[in-house]
C-alpha cells in the first residue's frame, strides 16, 4: 500500500474544516472520519484486487491519493466479462459498506453521526464511480460492454469523451 502525499493534504483540509466548525472535538471527529474514509477507499481498491484475483490477475500494489486510489494489476482482464467484474468489484465494496453502516446506524443505539456520514460517503463513492466515463470504474464497465458491439479502441474513445463531459459537468456544477 502506498500513500501519496496529497492524501495527507486532504486529511488536513478535513481536520481544519472540523476545527473551524466544532473546535477540538470537530477536528477529532474529522480526523476519525478521514482515516475511516481512506480505509474504505483502500477496501474499494482491494475489491478490484479481489475481482482480478478471481481471474488469476495479481495485484502489484494499491496507491491512495487525493483523488481516490488505484490498484495496479499485473495484467489486464482478458474478456469484457472479466473487465466488468474487476471494475464493478470496487464500487460494490463501497455500496456494501454503505448499506452495512446504514443498518448499523439504524439498529445500534448510540451510533454517532460519523457512522451515518461514512455510510453516505460510501454510497456516494460507489454510485459516483459507476458513472459511465473514464477514468471512473463505470467507464471501464461501459467500454467493456460497448466492446461487444464495436472495436475496443472505439469503445474506449467513446467512454473517454463521456468522461470529459462528466468532468465539464462537475466543474459547471461546482
Amino acid at each position: 500500500v502506498r500513500l501519496d502525499i496529497s492524501l495527507f493534504l486532504l486529511a488536513a483540509f478535513y481536520i481544519v474544516d472540523g476545527l473551524r466548525d466544532g473546535g477540538a472535538q470537530g477536528a477529532l471527529d474529522s480526523a476519525t472520519f478521514s482515516v475511516l474514509l481512506f480505509f474504505c477507499i483502500y477496501l474499494h481498491e482491494m475489491g478490484h484486487a479481489f475481482g482480478g484475483w478471481l481471474f488469476n490477475i495479481k495485484t502489484l500494489d494499491v496507491t491512495l491519493t487525493f483523488f481516490g486510489g488505484y490498484a495496479r494489476l499485473l495484467g489486464s482482464p482478458r474478456t469484457p466479462f472479466q473487465q466488468v467484474v474487476v471494475s464493478f468489484a470496487g464500487p460494490a465494496v463501497n455500496l456494501l459498506i454503505g448499506v452495512a453502516l446504514f443498518w448499523y446506524a439504524a439498529n445500534v443505539e448510540g451510533a454517532n453521526c460519523i457512522v451515518t456520514n461514512l455510510a453516505y460517503a460510501n454510497v456516494f463513492l460507489g454510485l459516483f464511480n459507476l458513472l459511465p466515463g473514464y477514468p471512473l470504474d463505470g467507464g471501464h464497465i461501459t467500454a467493456a460492454l460497448l466492446s461487444n458491439f464495436m472495436p475496443t479502441n472505439r469503445a474506449r474513445l467513446i467512454t473517454a469523451y463521456i468522461g470529459v463531459a462528466i468532468g465539464f459537468l462537475l466543474v459547471a456544477l461546482g
